[in-house]
This record gives structure tokens, sequence and C-alpha cells, in this order.
């Protein structure tokens, strides 16, 4: 099997994970969770010597994986970053898969924020790099606004999500990126 060596290798990285899940709760009644960098290419080493993990998203059986040799771990979280919106779906699809609850550990804070939180039952959403959209005065960087103006919205409907969330009723209505400049060819009115 050619993928003998990456299964290998994330079964063993993921006994490990829950070997220190495991101990870390016989100490502290906590959840944990796997950090999971999407997309780094197969057994690739970044230009400071470190070496990266395939993830569940590049393999759909390495979710599977995750999940059975890491029983301790209470959630595998995504760094989604992914730019479209079929693509950040998938992620999210993915993580969700095996009652794992989906908690954004890093992303943007783009509009498909939204779609993770109605569709997917995202419980929470960490921003990297959050401490850098105001300058010294605390006022929101010009480029930051929308990530603001979207962290402000969520804010606002906390106790709604906390009700509903989970039920159905809450729904994502977003402008996909672009929709707005879509050309639909010749319309003719009659």
């Amino acid at each position: 099997m050619a993928d003998a060596g990456h299964l290998m290798y994330t079964w063993n990285v993921a006994r490990y994970i829950d070997s220190v899940s495991e101990a870390g709760k016989a100490t502290y009644d906590i959840p944990t969770f796997i950090n999971l960098w999407l997309h780094p290419k197969w057994w690739t080493i970044h230009e400071m010597g470190q070496f990266y993990a395939p993830d569940p998203v590049e393999r759909e059986m390495h979710m599977d994986l995750y999940r059975w040799a890491a029983p301790h771990v209470d959630i595998i979280a995504p760094d989604n970053y992914v730019n479209d919106s079929r693509g950040y779906e998938e992620m999210c699809a993915v993580h969700t898969r095996h009652s794992n609850p989906l908690f954004m550990v890093e992303t943007d804070g783009n509009e498909y924020m939204f779609r993770s939180i109605a569709d997917y039952n995202c419980i929470g959403t960490h921003f990297c790099g959050i401490e850098r959209v105001v300058d010294k005065d605390g006022v929101v960087l010009p480029g930051d606004q929308a990530l603001a103006d979207n962290i402000r919205c969520v804010a606002s409907v906390i106790p709604l999500l906390l009700k509903y969330q989970g039920t159905g009723k809450i729904h994502a209505v977003i402008e996909e990126t672009g929709a707005d400049s879509q050309w639909m060819g010749n319309l003719e009115v009659i």
C-alpha cells in the first residue's frame, strides 16, 4: 500500500498525543484538542527544519485514524485558512465527522466563519494574529475592519447561538466572494 508509511506515521503521532492527553486528564479534568495545520505536503520539511504531519483532510481516512488512535482527545481542531467557500465547507465537514465538535483553532475570520457556525455548529473560533488589528490607541486598522465587523456580528448574537445551536434553526446567508461582480450575460428586459 502506497500510503502505509503515512498511515503508520499518523498513527504513531496520534498515539503519542493521546498518551499526553490521558496523562493530563489524570491530573486535570479539562478537555484536550489536537491543533492540525491543514494542507502541509506529505513528509515536507519546513525551511526551519520542522517536520509536518499529514492532516485528516489530506486523506479523509486520517480523521478516522486520529479518532481511533487518540480516544482521550476531545477535539481534532483545524487551522482553516481555505479561501474558497467549497474548500472551507469541505474542511468543516471532515472535521465534524465522528461527533467531533468543530473548533476553528486558527482562521482568518472571513465570511465563511458564519457558515461554520450555522451549518457545522462551530463551538469556537480563534483568529491568529488578532492582536495586530488595532493600532497603539486601540483603533481598528482600515484593512481589518471587515474582521472586526464579523466578530462584532457574531458576539452580538451569542445568546441566540447558545440557545439554538444544533437545532437546525440557525442559517447563514452570505454573499460569496466575488459574487458582487459576476456578469450574468446580456439580459433583455421585456
